[in-house]
């Protein structure tokens, strides 16, 4: 340096001086800008959000991930078993949105759970007659291929199903207050009886099974023999269920479909591991399903008012911490049911919307949610948040 000018020497300190402020400016920019681009969430992606959407069949409204990370949806449809779009079946897609096949369960399957050897359980209203007919009430079993393996009765107007660490299947029966569980070969173990229009189910780590009474307004625990242990009183239309790492139980109220905090109101709600109050949270409009990724984050399905939008009454999907902040909203599609995450952390969301089979944001469709920031969760979903 010592050949060079005065004026050069300054500029050229001027050079070392300014870069790494520059430098600092840029990444404090680049990390700001990154985080705007999920509307707010504190998602740890640096990925660009993107949504995906994909036909799965008419008035889908359960969704279920298995170990291969194929995603299995249930969908409700004309009540007519077929194979055409708007029939009632299932359907399987892969990881990234084909259609692996259509396979019939039955008439107006409602609900789809996986279990530890990735067998397909669908639980069905049908035509209101409880028997083994395809038509009837009852549970269908399909094999990881789609494949048929039994029909079991249950009880009355299945609705949802959970199935325990041992492979047991515990369905919610809406016209029989009760709850009805099975073994893994699909033979009757006990009925018992819960509260009234038994909906949503949940089996925490222990075994202990919670079942959301849409008819009573509470949640009624069970313990693994099926003996009540208790019973805790929730918000209005109670609908879905979800029991976090920590054993908390979070219920989504549907109530009067005004996101708030007043006892009629729609809100999230979560109890303790012993069923104790510990808060209420607003989240969206008429909630009806709960996923919680392996982070603790809840990802909120909001019924909403059947327009896929961002305001508090719109159809969408909401993302709350665990202490139940929001960290974000997301557009999914028209009236989603129901939403699951898989193990890169995409979330899987079944729009019922108006029963037609498409892509477009008011049919009936799924959703994949890619890069929002959800830490991924094992398949099937078993002794993990549920």
């Amino acid at each position: 340096m010592n050949d060079l000018t005065s004026r050069e020497k300054r500029r050229l300190c001027k050079a070392f001086i300014y870069r790494p402020v520059g430098l600092m400016i840029a990444a404090i920019l680049t990390t700001f800008l990154a985080a705007c681009t999920i509307g707010g969430s504190s998602s740890s992606s640096t990925s660009t959000p993107t949504t995906a959407t994909f036909v799965a069949g008419s008035k889908t409204r359960s969704v279920a991930i298995d170990a291969a990370g194929n995603v299995w949806v249930a969908n409700s449809g004309n009540g007519t078993a077929g194979l055409a779009f708007g029939d009632s079946n299932v359907t399987e897609l892969n990881s990234g949105g084909a259609l692996i096949g259509t396979y019939v369960a039955g008439s107006f399957p409602n609900a789809v759970a996986m279990d530890v050897a990735s067998n397909v359980w669908v639980g069905k209203s049908g035509n209101g007659t409880a028997g083994l007919a395809s038509g009837d009430r009852n549970v269908k079993e399909l094999n990881s291929g789609g494949g048929f393996i039994g029909t079991y009765s249950a009880g009355s107007y299945p609705g949802n199903l959970a199935i325990d660490a041992t492979g047991n299947v515990w369905i919610t029966n809406q016209g029989g207050n009760s709850v009805t569980e099975l073994n893994s070969g699909g033979t009757l173990i006990n009925n018992y009886a819960t509260g009234t229009s038994p909906d949503g189910i949940a089996i925490d780590a222990t075994g202990n099974v919670w079942v959301i009474n849409l008819g009573s307004n509470n949640v009624t625990e069970l313990n693994s023999a099926g003996t009540l242990l208790n019973t805790v009183n929730t918000g209005i239309a109670p609908r879905a269920i979800a029991i976090d790492a920590h054993g908390n139980v979070w219920i989504g109220n549907g109530g009067n479909g005004t996101a708030g905090l007043a006892a009629g109101d729609s809100n999230i709600m979560e109890l303790n591991s012993s069923g104790i109050y510990v808060n209420t949270f607003v989240a969206g409009s008429n909630p009806q399903g709960i996923a919680i990724d392996g982070a603790g984050n809840l990802w909120v399905a909001n019924w909403g008012n059947g327009t896929a939008g961002m305001a508090t009454g719109d159809s969408n999907v909401m993302e709350l911490n665990p202490a139940g902040a929001v960290l974000g909203t997301v557009v999914a599609g028209s009236y989603p049911y129901a939403d699951s995450i898989d193990s890169s952390g995409n979330v899987w969301v079944a729009n019922k919307g108006n029963g037609t089979a498409g892509t477009l944001t008011a049919d009936s469709n799924v959703s994949e949610l890619i890069n929002y920031g959800a830490t991924g969760v094992t398949a099937p979903l078993v002794l993990q948040p549920k």
